[in-house]
């Protein structure tokens, strides 16, 4: 089981995409957890996947701990999900600790450009620290 930093983050991204969702599509967001599995994107699922393809549009999120933001296995995701997205529209939304927030967008930009990755959107990251900001 995740977590309570985790599903809070998850939670968090979770807000942040009923914002960008188009009203009555909100039940095609899919959210790992213990009772359902988002989609696997290559080798890795990501925590919350929604994908409208009649507005083009995806939106991948990614929670990640202090502990697990650098790990091989993220690494592993982290490529796995920017890739995917590599010239879709949609977001890529990260939400981390306000403390990991500047070394986490330094191993997401490595693995961008390690990767040559083309986002046609810049990645989001979210402080779980604050929550949403109206």
């Amino acid at each position: 089981m995740e977590s309570q930093e985790h599903q809070d983050l998850v939670k968090l991204i979770i807000e942040w995409a009923e914002i960008k969702i188009s009203p009555g599509k909100f039940s095609m967001l899919q959210v790992d957890n213990s009772s359902f599995n988002a989609p696997s994107i290559f080798n890795s699922i990501p925590d919350v996947f929604y994908e409208d393809p009649s507005q083009s549009l995806v939106i991948l999120g990614e929670a990640k701990s202090i502990n697990d933001f650098n790990t091989a296995h993220s690494l592993s995701q982290y490529k796995d999900y920017l890739n995917y997205m590599n010239n879709r529209e949609g977001y890529i939304v990260f939400a981390c600790r306000w403390k990991i927030i500047k070394a986490f967008k330094e191993v997401i930009n490595s693995v961008i450009i390690s990767n040559n990755i083309k986002l046609k959107n810049i990645p989001i990251f979210l402080n779980g620290d604050l929550g949403l900001i109206d």
